[in-house]
């Protein structure tokens, strides 16, 4: 199925699921609900050879009208077909209106789908009649199954419509080709063929006659006497030499018994290309099915044959026939048949219209009229009865449509002009088929009947041979063997004989060579040669770097250039130049997409002049030279006169286009208004009022908000090919950066001129300060003068605000990139040439005087301003916002040729601007820092996501990323190296010099504000630090960590209670099992413990608590002798608790 087909489909079965069609006319729902609407629509391959079908249908409906209007009975007689129970009067609603199908799928799905949805501006239609092709019916009947639309076809015969289950509206007043077969089969078993040679060509219909020929031989056991030769579906495009490969190698399955079971549409070419290979002069035996009748007919009285063609056609001559031939003449003689056809039945409104003339030349003799016609006739009745049956049971006109129709039509029987018309559970109609011949008078003439019910031949005659005899049975010679081949005695059938022990050799075939002597086979033609003689020795070489698809060639004209190369004449294949498409063949290249090529030198054919245009949408992959809609110039570059650009092309211009730069310029022209009336400065905000700090934080994050547009915009000119609908919101950003393109200005100046555009872009900030300057001199002259510096100071912030946009700007010209003819283009205008040209001149004269009086001027006026009067400007980190606009906009430019660095560099800068910020927090308030860190890291997050789209050669990106990926890992190493080795050291450092040169142990209660006064005084006289736990509540859960690694002398303050407090044990015993220097001050009130005391110290502590001190290595037994080191060993100094502080201060100093 093809991509189109497949869409048309889903489509379909989408649109059922939703109960609603898209894009539906506005009729297409009041058609559901109108009292008088059963239109019906007919489908064919319709063309000047094939609208007989679309006129039998026609007159069906002419025949019908008869029946209530007297003006059509009294010129074409009476109606033909008899409807029971009367005409019910509603239905004369019943409409009817063509559609073509051109013999496509796509075609024919898509008109078919027009016509249920009503999009071809008409009632949608509660049936279809059609189509002609079984290729074309399958995909229209499964989209009727979805759609819920009965569907009668007079001509699709194929045997896999049968199927209920994969098509369940389907039903066809002709005969299945399954039958067709067995009336091949009858014919195979009355004259004893023992094979048959069958040439089908590999679509529905051909396909599906074979394989129910076959699978009838092989229900009989006899599979080997059907052998079939497929030929490629090609209706429009007929290869007659694919067709004659076809034809000999049928002649090679051993029969001259040939079957052709052929596509309508190539059946008359095939014929053609037997007819010139003589294979009708005698010899053969042909037996076609009946798309080859009408070609055959042809011919007849003509003298050309083919004498003895033998064609099997479905029977549809009824009683009512003659009445039916009647009616044709009638029509042959109308005059203006056609023009009251078309206007009637809405043929103009085909999807592909038929030339005017085809219903008026097509053939109309009455041997013409074959069975599809009267079944083209009784399709249409079959409706008719339908709907009259359910009208009468009192259904209303709306009801009658889907299942209902379909199961009414599914019992119709009635009597049409083909005979009795009836279905079975499968949709089929049984019918009889004919066999015809070439008589020796060159007429077509019924030699035999096959019937549906006996499955025999009734012969009425004998039967004329392609040797010209006249004999019941095929001429003897048929049964016999070819050269090469022998007869099975029990098969009776011929084979090839083997070459094992052949007394001779046999020349090659062509396509094939034998280069040695003696070679017991022949080989293939190498890929890159062929031969297109018998008995070669050798295949000739194409040259010229030439290939062929397959090996074996046959021909010269299978030589062809491989992919990425095209015909040279005087040096052969040559290779793709960079920027051209070549496929595979001998067509001359055409141009890739965003790409360009210039009229070149007619002495030079083979050579290109390549530009590298915007992007593929531009320049879209075609013809060379060619250009979107409503582009010129070199590289497509400008829009025609009075154009806009709009998704690569360009469209006309109208008079609501140039709206938007209008309101756009009133918009700008508010705002200045808006600025230079305010006497607010945010920048001299003194208190901080809630108030003030809210306006200053307004005011900074617009300024934010701008910046990061402006940076956007700054990415968007990076190599990536932005998707929808992401590509729309980044377009948008131009107009930050005075792009006026997206406001259509071309439509005001009314050329697209680049030096007009970058004037533009240059002179929007001083036209602002101009407008400024001009309201503070009004201002000035109606008597309330504003102060200079404040106009100076509005135009810096403009300045400020859009300093990325202005940088941006001015530096477009120096944003040159190679093109594959070795010149350096604009990348935003790729016409204008690099250093070459004179436009390009004006742009670099133009860039240069924007540079040195906007964006470096302001860069450097600020960076002397912030060094040389850093009072009056902070800190100076402001200045980083504006070096990071200098540096985003530069990037761009720097990194036009090197892709592959562009996403990796900006998100360096972004990453560094941001920590930067983060670090030195130079906005006034926290939210506007807040806001600037969020909006940094979204542009962050866009280069991540734009990473994959980015536009590079593979090959050389690759090199490039490898070697700057190193700095990352590597970075990422070093970085945890330094910070383990700093680590390391200042632990080492740590360990050699205490963090803690004094750790006070003590009971709070006993001796807190004494413990308090001593870190005081202690800071005082020394440079050690005091560690009281009281001052480092975060580390409480280190208390002795802390004294084992990283203090230097423990100080005890015996108090009363100190000794009985756990954690107060922990300390000591951790001092005294590391070595710690202690010291013991002795307050009043402390009393020395006694060893029995000392014992029951280990009651006073819970389970938990011991446990506690457990998990940090101090046991009982290390407690116990801690306090014998302390109480025993130490040697106390008394420190006075109360009293004045100089006593406290003299005993430190003592001590």
């Amino acid at each position: 199925m093809s991509p189109s087909l497949l869409l048309w489909t889903l489509l379909a079965f989408r649109t059922r699921c939703g109960d609603a069609s898209p894009n539906a006319s506005p009729n297409a729902s009041d058609a559901l609900t109108a009292p008088f609407s059963l239109p019906l629509g007919v489908l064919g391959a319709f063309t000047p050879d094939s609208a007989a079908m679309l006129l039998a249908v026609l007159a069906a409906d002419l025949d019908f009208r008869k029946n209530w209007e007297p003006s059509v009975a009294s010129r074409y007689g009476p109606p033909i077909v008899e409807i029971p129970g009367g005409l019910h009067p509603n239905l004369t609603a019943i409409t009817l209106r063509g559609g073509t199908t051109a013999g496509k799928q796509d075609v024919g799905v898509a008109t078919a789908l027009d016509m249920m949805w009503g999009l071809d501006g008409e009632m949608p239609v509660i049936g279809l009649i059609g189509a002609m092709y079984s290729s074309v019916s399958m995909p229209i009947a499964t989209v009727s199954a979805i759609q819920q639309v009965p569907q009668v076809s007079p001509s699709a015969t194929s045997p896999a419509l049968s199927n209920k289950d994969a098509y369940p509206f389907f039903l066809r007043t002709a005969p299945p080709d399954s039958l067709q077969a067995r009336a091949f089969w009858s014919w195979i078993l009355h004259h004893d063929v023992p094979l048959v040679a069958c040439v089908y060509t590999a679509e529905g219909y051909g396909q599906g006659l074979y394989d129910a020929l076959k699978e009838l031989a092989r229900a009989n056991d006899q599979q080997e006497r059907i052998q079939g030769q497929a030929l490629r579906y090609m209706p429009q495009d007929f290869v007659q030499e694919e067709a004659r490969a076809v034809a000999k190698a049928a002649q090679k399955i051993g029969s001259r018994f040939l079957f052709l079971f052929l596509s309508w549409s190539m059946a008359g070419d095939f014929l053609k290309v037997l007819d010139s290979a003589g294979m009708f002069l005698g010899g053969w035996q042909f037996l076609g099915s009946d798309t080859c009748a009408d070609h055959i007919i042809e011919r007849q009285g003509q003298g050309q044959g083919p004498l003895g063609f033998q064609f099997i056609r479905a029977s549809g001559k009824g009683a009512l026939f003659e009445d039916f031939e009647r009616l044709w003449k009638l029509l042959e003689a109308e005059e203006g048949l056609e023009a009251a056809l078309r206007s009637k039945y809405r043929l103009e409104n085909m999807r592909e219209p038929m030339s005017v003339g085809a219903i008026e030349n097509m053939s109309r003799e009455v041997h013409g009229l074959n069975a599809y016609f009267a079944f083209s006739f009784d399709a249409f009745y079959v409706f008719v009865l339908a709907i009259n049956q359910l009208l009468h049971e009192g259904r209303a006109t709306e009801e009658i449509r889907g299942r209902l129709l379909l199961e009414e039509m599914r019992r119709v029987s009635f009597l049409g002009v083909s005979g009795e018309v009836a279905f079975d559970e499968n949709g089929d109609r049984l019918a009889a088929y004919e066999l015809l011949h070439m008589n020796a008078q060159w007429q077509v003439e019924v030699a035999a009947s096959f019937s549906a019910t006996t499955q025999h031949f009734t012969f009425f005659s004998n039967l004329v041979w392609m040797d010209g005899s006249i004999q019941s049975r095929p001429p003897p010679a048929l049964y016999a063997c070819d050269e090469g081949f022998y007869k099975d005695e029990e098969t009776k059938i011929c084979s090839f004989a083997a070459d094992v022990g052949s007394e001779q050799c046999v020349p090659c075939l062509p396509g094939y060579e034998a280069p040695l002597r003696g070679m017991e086979a022949c080989r293939r033609c190498e890929p890159g040669s062929y031969m297109p003689f018998t008995g070669s020795p050798q295949c000739l070489s194409c040259n010229k770097n030439q290939i062929t698809n397959e090996s074996g060639a046959t021909s010269e004209s299978e030589c062809l250039c491989p992919d990425g190369s095209f015909m040279c004449a005087d040096r052969g294949c040559v290779p793709c130049p960079e920027g051209l498409f070549c496929p595979k063949g001998l067509d001359p290249p055409l141009q890739q997409g965003g790409f360009w090529v210039a009229d070149g030198d007619p002495a030079s054919p083979c050579d290109f002049s390549v530009f590298r245009c915007r992007d593929r949408f531009q320049c879209p992959e075609g013809l060379m030279g060619a250009c979107a809609d409503g582009r010129e110039g070199r590289a497509c570059n400008n829009c025609k006169v009075s154009h806009f650009p709009e998704a690569g092309a360009c469209q006309p211009c109208e008079r609501s286009d140039a709206l938007p730069a209008v309101l756009l310029l009133i918009l700008v022209l508010v705002i200045l208004i808006l600025l230079s009336i305010s006497n607010q400065d945010p920048n001299h905000v003194r208190g901080e009022a809630a108030s003030s700090l809210n306006t200053l934080t307004a005011a900074s994050i617009t300024s934010q908000l701008i910046m990061s547009i402006q940076a956007l915009s700054s990415i968007r000119e990076l190599s990536i090919q932005w998707q929808e609908p992401v590509k729309t919101l980044m377009d948008l950003t131009k107009v930050m950066t005075f792009d006026l393109h997206v406001l259509k200005i071309t439509c005001i100046y009314g050329t697209d001129s680049p030096l007009i555009h970058f004037a533009s872009q240059l002179l929007a900030c001083p036209a602002a300060c101009i407008f400024l300057f001009l309201s503070w001199l009004l201002s000035k002259m109606a008597g309330r003068p504003k102060p200079f510096n404040a106009l100076i100071h509005k135009c810096g912030v403009l300045v400020f605000a859009f300093f990325l946009s202005i940088t941006r700007s001015t530096i477009v010209p120096f944003q040159c990139i190679s093109s594959p003819n070795g010149s350096t283009s604009m990348v935003s205008d790729p016409g204008i040439i690099c250093y070459q040209s004179q436009e390009h001149a004006l742009l670099i004269a133009l860039a240069v005087a924007g540079i040195l009086t906007q964006s470096a001027a302001f860069l450097a006026w600020t960076t002397f301003i912030t060094v040389m009067y850093p009072s009056h400007v902070a800190s100076g980190r402001g200045l980083a916002l504006v070096y990071r606009s200098a540096l985003v906009a530069l990037l761009p430019i720097a990194l036009v040729d090197l892709p592959e660095l562009q996403v990796p560099v900006m998100g360096g800068i972004l990453l560094v601007v941001n920590n930067l910020q983060a670090h030195m927090w130079p906005w006034r308030t926290p939210s506007a820092n807040l806001v600037d860190l969020i909006l940094t890291a979204f542009l962050i997050v866009v280069l991540l996501g734009a990473g994959p789209l980015l536009l590079m050669d593979s090959e050389q990106s690759i090199r490039v990323l490898g070697w700057l990926l190193c700095l990352p890992v590597i970075g990422t190493l070093l970085v945890g190296f330094v910070g383990l080795t700093r680590a390391g050291m200042k632990d080492v450092l740590m360990r050699r010099s205490r963090l803690f040169g004094v750790f006070l142990c003590h009971h709070k209660g006993g001796s807190g504000s004494l413990c308090r006064l001593m870190k005081l005084l202690i800071g005082k006289q020394c440079s050690c630090r005091v560690f009281l736990d009281c001052d480092h509540l975060e580390s409480l859960d280190f208390l002795l960590d802390i004294i084992r690694t990283s203090t230097s002398s423990v100080v005890v303050v015996l108090t009363p209670e100190l000794l009985k407090r756990v954690w107060c044990a922990g300390e000591i015993a951790t001092a005294w099992k590391n070595g710690i220097t202690t010291v013991p001050l002795l307050c009043e009130g402390f009393e020395p413990l006694s060893d029995e005391a000392q014992k029951l110290i280990p009651r006073l502590w819970t389970a938990q608590e011991k446990q506690s001190l457990a998990n940090l290595g101090v046991q009982m037994e290390d407690v116990s002798a801690a306090y014998a080191w302390l109480q025993h060993e130490l040697t106390p100094l008394e420190m006075p608790r109360f009293g004045p502080a100089g006593h406290l201060r003299r005993a430190l100093a003592s001590r």
